[in-house]
């Protein structure tokens, strides 16, 4: 009789413990995605132009999002940004510390704005030549005020001839891989 007892025990301390676990989402699932774009594309403009001399350049950055979501808003399908600010870089070593803005406007029925602070770009050199570029911030003011920021971008191979002109290379396009703003 006592082991039927505790059998009943056990079954019921599983059940309830089954319960308790559906009920509870894991501790990944609980950061919520306000914003999510699976693709775009990424135009900047660098003045003086990239060279292989490592020197003070000022860029600007434009880029068209599409593919967006917003968990909160159906009616958002993509946006813009615009951001600049100036680094220490040449061709072959491009850093791009924060802090600086990003501003986000969003195609959605209220055209709603996010004020980024980016506070890191890491870029990342491959072997045959391309770059990844991961920025790191927080969302200032607007659509998601408080979420972490993080976008990826591809860049391509900077063109050697232009990075050996006294010119340099003034533009580049690359392709916006994601770009995400998670709020808890």
């Amino acid at each position: 009789m006592k082991r039927i007892q505790a059998m009943f025990s056990a079954i019921a301390l599983l059940i309830f413990a089954a319960t308790i676990s559906l009920h509870t989402p894991p501790l990944h699932a609980q950061a919520l995605v306000s914003v999510t774009c699976a693709l775009g594309v990424d135009d900047a403009t660098y003045s003086p132009g990239l060279t292989n001399t490592s020197q003070t350049i000022t860029f600007n950055d434009n880029q068209l999002l599409a593919n967006c979501v917003d968990t909160g808003d159906l009616t958002l399908n993509g946006g813009s940004e615009q951001s600049s600010g100036s680094y220490v870089g040449s061709c072959t070593a491009i850093t791009m510390p924060g802090p600086y803005q990003a501003v986000f406007h969003w195609n959605n029925a209220a055209q709603s704005i996010s004020v980024v602070q980016v506070t890191q770009a890491v870029v990342t050199k491959v072997a045959d030549g391309t770059a990844t570029v991961e920025r790191t911030g927080t969302v200032a003011s607007g659509l998601a005020q408080g979420a972490a920021f993080v976008q990826v971008i591809a860049l391509p191979v900077l063109d050697p001839l232009l990075c050996s002109s006294s010119t340099g290379v003034v533009s580049n396009s690359g392709t916006v891989v994601s770009t995400e703003l998670l709020s808890l």
